[in-house]
């Protein structure tokens, strides 16, 4: 039960720092598309078994921190967006929201200077070269 409600507090505020960042970053209204786009992204993903449900559970357990943990589950639910819209006419909407989504994951990425390196976005992708995928 302890195991539980810890990490419901990680899950929080995992989310709510994706939220608060995507919010300083764009502004209330497109940082709050930003944040709707996310959501509907991991539950989407998760539906349709393209994520696994305790995706952010094994994160946790894996040791990351709350900051390395949003720059994560942000850039999985843009390859999620990406995977889905692949070789599909999209609305120039959703490509403006997913390159504002991968502009809150460079941001994230620099400021926090986790250890994860996100695959979307310029600043991750720049850093390939350096990182292997484990």
């Amino acid at each position: 039960m302890f195991k539980l409600f810890k990490f419901r507090i990680y899950r929080d505020r995992v989310f709510k720092l994706v939220e608060t960042d995507l919010i300083e970053v764009h502004g209330k209204q497109r940082g709050g598309e930003c944040v709707g786009m996310f959501a509907t992204a991991i539950l989407k993903a998760q539906e349709v078994g393209d994520m696994p449900n305790d995706l952010l559970e094994r994160i946790k357990d894996q040791g990351f921190s709350v900051e390395e943990a949003a720059v994560a589950y942000l850039d999985a639910s843009v390859t999620a967006i990406k995977k889905v819209t692949a070789g599909a006419a999209v609305s120039p909407d959703i490509s403006s929201i997913v390159a504002d989504m991968e502009v809150g994951i460079d941001k994230m990425f620099l400021k926090f200077q986790t250890q994860v390196i996100p695959r979307n976005g310029r600043a991750g992708p720049a850093m390939a070269q350096f990182s292997t995928d484990a």
